[in-house]
């Protein structure tokens, strides 16, 4: 039996921090989703609603994003990795599989080395933090992703920006257009743009690739083939995806690379069935 899904229920970490997260499923593991950048936990809809039926299906949203408190600090992964560690003691879980999208999949990394014996597994889909970048290609980035820039788009350029994670956007997913116009179009709007902001310096900042051979957790890695944010298309035009995905999975010993094809970058959305079958066998 499904446990019923509330739309948001919250966690209370500190007297100025609540996480928002919803709790779905049973079963003899669990398994904790972190979105990525400009993302809320509403991006695994498609995947806790089946996986739930022999697992438990924990979705945090990060602080400065969806439901959880948007208190006054810099939004660093570091940061991030430590809300998560205090998730799973506030919520005292056991057995966990630590599962992350893009940024929160390096997030999840970073968790999973600095408290090993917490996580039973890890499920990396379509990381970041597999592609390095030179001191130069950073300084364009963080240009890129420079608040007072992201501020200046039109809501048109803003909006559009969802599409790029996608390799067929049908009408099904304009939910995220439509989520990214209300931000826009929200008072919360400038700060919104500093969280963003904040994140990708510490994306840059707080690299992994040479700590990828200290996992001893088993790993496995989910790539969509068409993947149009990794690698970067306008710093690193002549990497292919798989040669990125490859770079990272050789690092970690104990791991499996899966390329799923007729995917972008939100793999999880547009082949949600593939997967999440995935998923299910890696806990098997």
């Amino acid at each position: 039996m499904i446990r019923k899904q509330k739309s948001t229920d919250l966690l209370k970490l500190t007297p100025s921090l609540e996480i928002g997260y919803s709790d779905i499923g049973k079963g003899n593991s669990t398994l904790l989703f972190v979105h990525g950048l400009g993302s809320t936990k509403e991006i695994w809809l498609r995947n806790t609603q089946s996986i739930a039926k022999t697992s438990r299906c924990i979705c945090i949203d990060l602080p400065g994003y969806g439901q959880s408190s948007t208190v006054d600090l810099d939004y660093t992964l570091p940061y991030y990795a430590q809300v998560i560690l205090a998730c799973i003691a506030k919520l005292a879980l056991k057995k966990v599989t630590l599962i992350g999208h893009s940024m929160g999949a390096q997030i999840a990394i970073m968790a999973a080395l600095k408290k090993p014996r917490l996580f039973e597994k890890l499920v990396l889909i379509s990381p970041s933090g597999f592609e390095s970048f030179s001191s130069n290609e950073k300084e364009w980035l963080r240009k890129i992703y420079h608040a007072d820039f992201l501020k200046m788009l039109s809501v048109e350029q803003f909006s559009n920006s969802i599409q790029s994670n996608f390799l067929n956007f049908t009408e099904q997913d304009m939910k995220f257009k439509k989520d990214y116009q209300k931000i826009y179009q929200s008072h919360d709007f400038p700060r919104y743009c500093h969280t963003l902001s904040f994140n990708v310096n510490s994306m840059l900042n707080e690299e992994v690739l040479d700590q990828l051979s200290e996992l001893r957790m088993p790993v496995l890695i989910l790539f969509g083939q068409q993947d149009q944010m990794i690698p970067n298309r306008f710093l690193h035009p002549q990497l292919s995806t798989l040669q990125i995905a490859r770079s990272g999975q050789e690092k970690i010993k104990n791991s499996q690379l899966k390329m799923i094809p007729d995917a972008g970058h939100f793999v999880h959305w547009e082949q949600a069935d593939e997967v999440n079958q995935s998923i299910i066998d890696f806990q098997n």
